[in-house]
């Protein structure tokens, strides 16, 4: 059965407040429906969203494309009822084909094929989904990639971040981890002025979410996380803590300005990402500072492009909040 890109499924399936953050536009059960099992699901990227700003389909977009996906077919298909909290927990995507990325003449239509594998309680309650699939864009073959969300009812999440809240606002104070930088700064009451674009491979100001990367030794780029809960997309509904999206987001600026300064070029705007690994383990409180770290190493090639790996760490409350590892290509 073909799928359809004539609308937008309710932005409720995937969690989003306003109907232009909405991009899946259908979804199909391969096997039975409410069972673990593969379903096709459609999406269309605009080639005018804020976060659209190069010649191919940024990131950000990918990844939310594929939450989107999970999220639509848990609510569609597997019967998880709408209210609840989903969580992202790890994320695994590599690009296959750097090419089929490139925006074209007009929206992209995408295909994201993904297997379901539901974790439930003895009674039968969902309590995490796990995710994994292959992503099409205009027939071709994009991205290969797998993740898991947590499940929560209301009162589980509240329970969640009350605890997360004592432990961050209980450990606030200097940023520090097992081996703390010689150059890590005591938090500032002021909140972090954002870098300039082009230094973190962005173009518009809105759309920078860390301060100026700065090189500490040869491989090591350091900076602060900007939050700006008025952004658009990144905090499309209110949120009480830094999204998974917003960190992402940091860890791809932050990794983009560290291979520059650390390889002495290319220029961070022509640096497209590969290659996401990422573990989320705590809560990023909005009104604490976060740190945002990043490792480099060496230039290699990957197929026809030169890549460089980057480890990013989210040090917040005196711990690792998240860690992302990523893949930098030279596109330009």
């Amino acid at each position: 059965m073909s799928l359809s890109y004539a609308a937008t499924v309710a932005r409720e399936y995937v969690h989003r407040r306003a109907v232009a953050e909405v991009f899946v536009t259908d979804t199909s059960a391969a096997g039975e429906p409410g069972t673990d099992g593969t379903y096709r699901v459609a999406a269309q990227l605009p080639r005018g969203h804020l976060m659209q700003e190069g010649p191919v389909l940024d990131y950000s977009l990918l990844v939310e494309t594929v939450r989107q996906a999970a999220v639509s077919v848990s609510h569609r298909h597997l019967g998880i009822p709408l209210g609840l909290a989903f969580l992202f927990r790890d994320l695994d995507v590599e690009v296959d084909d750097p090419d089929a990325l490139r925006v074209g003449a007009r929206p992209a239509h995408l295909e994201v094929g993904t297997t379901i594998e539901a974790q439930r309680t003895v009674g039968g309650r969902v309590t995490g989904v796990r995710f994994s699939g292959r992503v099409f864009v205009d027939g071709r073959l994009a991205l290969t990639g797998q993740g898991s969300l947590m499940v929560m009812t209301p009162a589980e999440w509240k329970s969640l971040r009350e605890l997360g809240r004592r432990h961050s606002v209980s450990a606030a104070g200097p940023l520090s981890q097992s081996a703390p930088s010689p150059s890590a700064q005591p938090p500032s009451t002021q909140p972090p002025s954002p870098a300039r674009p082009r230094t973190v491979g962005r173009r518009d100001p809105r759309n920078v979410v860390v301060s100026r990367p700065v090189l500490v030794g040869r491989r090591r780029a350091e900076s602060l996380l900007h939050v700006d809960t008025g952004h658009p997309y990144l905090f499309d509904h209110p949120l009480d803590h830094a999204p998974g999206n917003l960190l992402l987001e940091a860890a791809r600026q932050s990794a983009a300005a560290a291979v520059s300064l650390a390889h002495g070029g290319p220029q961070p705007a022509g640096l497209v990402v590969l290659a996401c690994t990422g573990s989320f383990d705590a809560f990023v409180e909005l009104d604490l500072p976060t740190q945002v770290v990043t490792e480099v190493a060496e230039l290699t090639k990957r197929g026809a492009l030169t890549a460089c790996s980057t480890r990013t760490s989210i040090l917040h409350a005196g711990r690792v909040a998240a860690q992302i590892d990523l893949t930098m290509g030279v596109t330009a």
